[in-house]
């Protein structure tokens, strides 16, 4: 019985994390982290980030397969949290990929999801 129990619980956590995105981080430099109500700001691709910041890492957003959540809003947020993670407190986008199809060979394949990759940073907090 108690074998059975941890199958079950091996089994959901399993399904659970299988339903949210990948995430690969490469670090630099990281910060204690920070509360998760404190705000991150994010730098679109086009924009220009602050000349005084401080670049900790990038992190890669993608589908993992079964992710469920896979609007390009709800893997900004995830990036978010990474940069939360490390002390960051700014994000800038530096590659969007949007849902798309390819032929690959014989197959065709579809992703059904956004792909982004987002430096981590730490830039100094304005006085507005």
């Amino acid at each position: 019985m108690k074998r059975k129990s941890y199958l079950f619980i091996f089994s959901i956590s399993i399904l659970l994390s299988s339903c949210s995105p990948k995430i690969s981080t490469q670090l630099y430099k990281s910060y204690p982290p920070l509360d998760i109500t404190q705000e991150i700001k994010v730098f679109a691709l086009t924009d220009s980030i602050p000349v005084i910041s401080t670049q900790l890492g990038t992190a890669k957003v993608e589908d993992s397969g079964m992710t469920t959540k896979c609007k390009y809003d709800d893997f900004i947020e995830v990036a978010k949290n990474e940069a939360r993670k490390v002390g960051g407190n700014a994000i800038k986008v530096i590659e969007h990929i949007p849902p798309h199809s390819e032929i690959r060979g014989l197959a065709f394949i579809y992703y059904n999801c956004h792909q982004i990759t987002v430096m981590i940073l730490k830039v100094p907090e304005s006085k507005d």
